[in-house]
């Protein structure tokens, strides 16, 4: 079985980690995720193609990676639309 990795030096992770705004988080209020992008994807053109939420999910790209960000209330509502919907009669 073949396992595809992704590599990286440091200076280039870190100028992932520079782009994450500082105020974009991951805590009670919010949830920040990196999305590291194979080579294929790397482009800025890749945000186009994201089922994103308006008003809901901020997304912003950067060489190597999107960094997306939403609100905690808004995973949690879906979380619990998700439950109602899945729920035994």
């Amino acid at each position: 079985m073949a396992i595809n990795v992704l590599v990286m030096d440091h200076k280039t992770l870190k100028k992932m980690v520079d782009a994450i705004p500082r105020n974009w988080v991951d805590d009670k209020t919010m949830r920040t995720y990196v999305l590291l992008l194979w080579k294929e994807l790397d482009d800025g053109r890749i945000l186009d193609r994201l089922p994103i939420k308006p008003g809901v999910d901020e997304l912003r790209y950067t060489p190597g990676a999107v960094v997306w960000r939403v609100d905690s209330r808004e995973l949690e509502q879906e979380s619990d639309d998700q439950n109602r919907r899945h729920a035994p009669i």
